[in-house]
């Protein structure tokens, strides 16, 4: 089964693995599927979004993080990200969150692959 997120020029489809997709122009990402709370959105930010870096303890506010990060302003509102009913799960060229990766523990994969619109 395969199961489509639409967004501002992506599209994310469960696959069947990320490794069959290096070097080609596709990201790929495997979450803890029994970790998010559905529906997933591509969006862009919003006022209040946050986020929690891969391998950190806590949350960073995504206009923080894009100021660490030296985005120019201009550019911020263009980056895309993917979030569930309660925050932001992965950040263009960036992090997934702390709270979906994949651990010992996992269950239940999902494997997102993120490309252009052709």
């Amino acid at each position: 089964m395969n199961i489509a997120v639409i967004g501002a020029g992506y599209v994310g489809l469960v696959t069947g693995g990320c490794l069959a997709l290096l070097g080609m122009n596709v990201i790929c990402m495997d979450i803890d599927e029994d970790k998010i709370n559905k529906p997933l959105m591509i969006r862009n930010r919003r006022k209040g979004d946050w986020f929690e870096q891969l391998g950190t303890k806590g949350s960073q506010k995504i206009k923080k993080l894009f100021i660490d990060r030296k985005l120019p302003k201009g550019e911020r509102e263009s980056i895309a990200l993917i979030a569930d009913e309660n925050s932001i799960i992965w950040i263009e060229n960036m992090h997934i969150s702390e709270r979906v990766k994949v651990t010992h523990e996992t269950k239940n994969i999902l494997i997102l692959e993120i490309r252009p619109l052709a």
